[in-house]
């Protein structure tokens, strides 16, 4: 839920929300709580945010996995693979403009129309550069896609045309497995 403490209806309708939904399906619901008066970048219109219009809620289905650690992406891979999931790695930072607009919104909601089919992972390459030479990431924004741990696809820059491309072949190829 995205809030901001100065508007009347996010004090009285943010306690109420979060009281009766959240905690009645705590194993099925994640429930965050954003002051965008806090987090000003999430202000931007690319997320669909706009300040009369709080509070507002939006429900995030994304299966997007934020790589933190080194031994993480195993254990994710290793999930994916065995519910016959394909996995898209997207290699980003958090200093490339690209980065931050294309992973969390055009690439997200390409990724969350295939979410029982795809598992997307981000990795900061500057972060866990483990990976990057791992899968050779020489140009960030770069996406990699795997099927059964094999390279199946691999894009480099951002192309919203080539990223839906990409998604969907992979979603059609785990379909038909």
């Amino acid at each position: 839920m995205f809030t901001a403490t100065w508007r009347g209806p996010c004090k009285s309708v943010a306690p109420v929300f979060a009281n009766s939904t959240a905690y009645k399906y705590p194993d099925k619901i994640i429930y965050l709580q954003l002051d965008i008066d806090d987090l000003p970048e999430l202000r931007s219109t690319q997320l669909g945010l706009d300040a009369k219009a709080l509070p507002l809620i939006k429900k995030l289905r994304s299966q997007v996995v934020v790589i933190t650690s080194t031994d993480q992406p195993k254990q994710v891979l290793q999930n994916a693979y065995s519910s016959k999931k394909g996995v898209i790695i997207m290699f980003t930072t958090d200093w490339h403009g690209p980065c931050r607009f294309i992973g969390p919104t055009i690439f997200t909601k390409l990724s969350d129309d295939h979410v029982d089919k795809i598992v997307v992972l981000q990795v900061d390459t500057d972060d866990i550069r483990v990976y990057s030479r791992e899968y050779q990431i020489n140009v960030v924004l770069t996406f990699i896609s795997l099927k059964d741990g094999v390279q199946f696809d691999r894009q480099a820059n951002a192309n919203s045309k080539r990223m839906r491309t990409m998604v969907e072949e992979l979603a059609s190829q785990i379909a038909s497995f």
